[in-house]
């Protein structure tokens, strides 16, 4: 056999492996460290080497135990970071996932793929009250949120051919930091980003809002889109979403709830969400709040109504 091959008993045995480490963490999670007692300098010591000439064969699984001990446990204790308790079924797909090695980058390559995301986005987006909504699982949330800023430059200031043009964007102080981000890598700039401030319960408040837009039209800027938190970092805020939605079609701008966090919340009364406008965008994060596995599972969904 090739040096570079692996012979399906070996994966067996490897799988085996594998299988009984995960076994043994998700049954001592409970008894685990939030944060586990280590350093910079015991982690560099435990795993800074050379990189080895020879494959390692069965001995690759002997470090898993290792990496288990200096991993912070994500159980219900473990609040930073927005980190879900992942639910362990899901690490299974992710395992058949990598077997298949799919691109999954249109129907053509990956068409069992391709079908299966098309279809948890339409029940996620259905479940939240967005039905007709479609979309792409990605790997974060920050890249969802700039998937669909892009979408609200190109629909409001193509910037594809000619490049970016000077526009404006309005989120409240309370807004996640991958939108500044996102408006930077987008040509679209920091300052680009209007921060309008909230009120006593840290929503976007809707009449400085409306002020900022008609100030900057009176200016001769060029306004192409609000973002609106359906559940903040700090607090869990959500802002006046319906409202927000008014003022967005009433001015001609396109509308991302950044529901990262909180949009699940709408699985309750989904109705609530049917005013989203006809150009809007949202991002899902299925890490937070629905126990996806974190890391490479693609969780997060950006979702748009055609």
């Amino acid at each position: 056999m090739r040096p570079l091959e692996i012979s399906p008993e070996q994966f067996e045995s490897l799988a085996h492996g594998v299988a009984g480490a995960a076994s043994d963490f998700v049954g001592s999670l409970d008894r685990r460290r939030t944060v586990p007692s280590t350093s910079g300098a015991q982690t560099s010591k435990a795993f800074d080497r050379p990189a080895p000439e020879e494959g390692l064969g069965d001995a690759v699984l002997d470090d898993l135990e290792t990496i288990a001990a200096h991993a912070r446990a994500s159980t219900g204790r473990l609040f930073p970071y927005v980190v879900g308790s992942g639910e362990p079924v899901g690490a299974l797909a992710d395992l058949f996932a990598s077997i298949l090695n799919q691109n999954v980058t249109a129907w053509r390559s990956a068409p069992s793929a391709v079908t299966v995301e098309r279809t948890v986005v339409g029940w996620l987006a259905e479940a939240i009250g967005c039905s007709g909504f479609s979309g792409n699982l990605t790997s974060g949330g920050s890249l969802a949120n700039l998937m669909a800023l892009a979408m609200a430059r190109e629909a409001r200031a193509p910037a594809n051919d000619a490049g970016a043009q000077p526009c404006l964007v309005y989120a409240s102080e309370e807004v996640h930091m991958s939108i500044p981000k996102a408006l930077a890598l987008l040509g679209i700039g920091r300052n680009g980003l209007r921060l309008i401030r909230t009120d006593s319960a840290f929503r976007l408040d809707t009449g400085a809002l409306e002020d900022a837009i008609a100030l900057d039209r009176a200016h001769g800027r060029q306004p192409i889109a609000i973002v609106a938190s359906a559940g903040t970092i700090m607090t869990g805020a959500v802002d006046p979403l319906s409202r927000v939605a008014e003022i967005a079609h009433a001015n001609d701008l396109w509308l991302h709830v950044d529901g990262a966090y909180g949009a699940p919340a709408a699985m309750v009364e989904p109705a609530r969400t049917n005013g989203s406008t006809s150009r809007s965008t949202a991002a899902f994060c299925s890490t937070a709040t629905l126990r996806s596995p974190d890391g490479r599972s693609p969780t997060p969904a950006t979702t748009r109504r055609h």
